[in-house]
């Protein structure tokens, strides 16, 4: 069973071999994290289109795509806290702390998009891109500092290259959302299908 944050984890020394080994737990753990993710969107999905089919919530989806967003990400994030606690053991507060981090990217991302100053492709497309390197932070900036026990002993150095990494993301999609505003204007982004 891997070791995430939030769950008592074995001290390793701090040479590099268990540096590596450390972060290849991080990393494993981030993985299964994404799948049980994208295990409660698959779940969604079908139940949308064969318990749902037809309904009023189905409807719903359909016309307004910012709020079947939404759903979908409530049960991704549904899925990684039932993983996390059940199977990592992880504290509720590092559940809550990494459902934070799973959320702030699509957040982030509606706002343009209500404002009508993207597409929703792109809220679409980049909340599930920015996800990811979001939890990765959290795991390499709180360690298990949260956690039952003890301290994983993530340097430094490791947690500031990944803050900026996220700042620089973010900074793109800035940019990104500048350059679609010069070029096509206002007008893409609806809350509705055309």
């Amino acid at each position: 069973m891997a070791t995430i944050p939030g769950q008592a984890s074995e001290r390793s020394g701090s040479h590099p071999r268990g540096f590596v080994r450390r972060a290849g737990r991080l990393g494993w753990a981030l993985l299964q994290m994404v799948v049980a993710m994208k295990v409660g969107m698959l779940i969604y999905h079908l139940n949308l289109e064969r318990v749902l089919g037809g309904t009023d919530f189905a409807a719903l989806h359909s016309e307004y795509p910012v709020f079947g967003h939404w759903m979908m990400v409530a049960a991704m994030a549904v899925a990684m806290i039932i993983f996390m606690r059940y199977y990592h053991k992880s504290s509720w507060q590092f559940c809550g702390e990494m459902t934070i981090a799973m959320l702030v990217p699509p957040a982030v991302l509606t706002v343009p998009v209500l404002r009508s100053r993207v597409p929703i492709e792109f809220l679409l497309v980049g909340s599930n891109w920015l996800m990811v390197p979001a939890m990765a932070t959290l795991m390499l900036y709180r360690g298990s500092h949260h956690a039952h026990t003890t301290h994983v002993g993530i340097p430094r150095w490791v947690k500031v290259v990944g803050i900026i990494g996220l700042v620089a993301v973010l900074l793109f999609i800035i940019l990104l959302f500048r350059r679609d505003e010069h070029h096509h204007g206002s007008g893409h982004g609806r809350l509705y299908s055309t």
